[in-house]
């Protein structure tokens, strides 16, 4: 029997509280869980990958311009089901199917790449699309880029042929979720994007033909790189719910440098995309900016910088086996 995605996510949940409840006060992860089904990829074992001999130097080079990070929950999801109302959406070209279901209500990321992902759990495909454009009556017309592909089994990178970012690496799941924080601790690997990553060429998991990110910072790390918090590493029992579920993630799945970006930014969902999922944000203590400045910024706690994760002892570490 083929998993469905609310199989992934039932597994995902169920390992994360188990993994939560085997940390202590400081953080500290005991044991992680088994990959979830379905997830041969993107929920890397971070700790048993060897640290790459220029780690050090990328770090410090990525660090130099943003020395913190934050969440920005500007991944629109909208998910398809067999009772969902949709609108169908045919010749929206690059990589996406001939015809997109599109559920009623659906918008697009607040940020101004307007991400937007569909998941159609009756056809077993996601649509994943950037600068998602919507007429006046609300309904999906154009993006400037996208790729469909099957949602199972999670695969490292996009098929060739459409993009809907700079590394092809499939959008959902690398992107943090409310029930990630409420369980503290992602089940799989992140993906983030910092300010101008290296023009070196890219790595797996990025796709293979992804293009290096030529205007980029000489030292910075490249796309596709893989980034750990190592095992000793401590995070104060003040910190706030979000940053200590990004602090255990870093230590069991890592993340991934996949874009670039204005600052050290992980991607959180905003489920219905428009601002719409800043509820499940708020039910779990996460405040959603939904206008104004640092437009869907996450809040940790007060702020938006997690200045306790003690980002100088990241690690790049050598990419897994693709």
């Amino acid at each position: 029997m083929t998993a469905t995605p609310q199989d992934v996510q039932a597994k995902l949940a169920q390992a994360a509280i188990l993994i939560n409840e085997a940390s202590n006060e400081a953080g500290q992860l005991v044991a992680p869980p088994p990959p979830p089904s379905g997830f041969g990829v993107w929920a890397w074992d971070v700790q048993s990958l060897a640290v790459d001999p220029n780690s050090a130097a990328l770090v410090a080079s990525m660090l130099a311009t943003t020395p913190h990070g934050w969440a920005s929950a500007s991944q629109a999801v909208a998910v398809r089901t067999s009772t969902t109302t949709c609108y169908a959406v045919t010749g929206l070209g690059h990589g996406l199917d001939p015809t997109v279901e599109v559920p009623d209500g659906t918008q697009a990321g607040l940020t101004s790449d307007h991400h937007l992902l569909i998941v159609d759990e009756v056809t077993g495909r996601t649509h994943d699309m950037w600068e998602a454009k919507f007429d006046t009556n609300g309904h999906l017309v154009s993006c400037s880029g996208g790729i469909s592909y099957d949602t199972l089994p999670v695969r490292a990178y996009t098929p060739q042929g459409g993009s809907a970012n700079a590394s092809d690496v499939p959008s959902q799941p690398s992107a943090l979720t409310p029930a990630d924080v409420k369980a503290g601790v992602a089940s799989r690997t992140l993906r983030f994007g910092c300010h101008l990553p290296g023009p070196g060429p890219v790595r797996y998991p990025a796709a293979p033909w992804a293009s290096p990110y030529t205007n980029g910072t000489a030292g910075n790390p490249p796309l596709g790189t893989l980034f750990r918090l190592p095992q000793t590493a401590v995070l104060p029992s003040t910190a706030a719910p979000l940053e200590r579920c990004i602090f255990n993630t870093l230590k069991l799945h890592g993340a991934v440098l996949t874009d670039g970006g204005s600052s050290l930014t992980f991607r959180a969902v905003d489920q219905g995309g428009g601002g719409q999922g800043a509820q499940a944000w708020a039910n779990v203590g996460v405040t959603m900016v939904t206008s104004g400045g640092a437009i869907s910024g996450l809040k940790c706690g007060t702020v938006y910088q997690m200045t306790l994760i003690p980002w100088a002892q990241l690690e790049a570490v050598v990419p897994p086996a693709g």
